[in-house]
């Protein structure tokens, strides 16, 4: 049995992005408010369920993030369910983040 699923994140995390296991995201649902404890510390974030790579994983967009895909698809993420989303990496105040920028369909 291949146990590398039991290791890896069940959120898309920079480490993949960098690694290049994937540059896009296709968005599975319209999400959810979702508690996430991270360095000792409980938030409320906006969680979405995507597509990434051949796998599928959760995705905690960063306000920017938003603010990019509520400018191409309107502030209802319903209408973000199955929309595409290219990933990079950005380095704000020193720390690396990912920035999610709606994909372009060229025709």
């Amino acid at each position: 049995m291949d146990t590398g699923k039991f290791v890896e994140s069940a959120y898309v995390t920079v480490e993949d992005v960098e690694s290049g296991k994937a540059k896009k995201i296709c968005i599975f649902s319209e999400g959810n408010e979702k508690s996430i404890e991270y360095q000792g510390e409980t938030r409320q974030r906006f969680v979405l369920d995507v597509g990434f790579g051949d796998k599928f994983r959760m995705y905690t967009p960063n306000k920017d993030s938003i603010k990019n895909m509520q400018s191409a698809w309107g502030m209802d993420s319903k209408n973000w369910v199955n929309k595409w989303v290219d990933l990079s990496i950005y380095n704000i105040k020193g720390k690396k983040t990912i920035l999610a920028l709606p994909s372009v369909v060229k025709v």
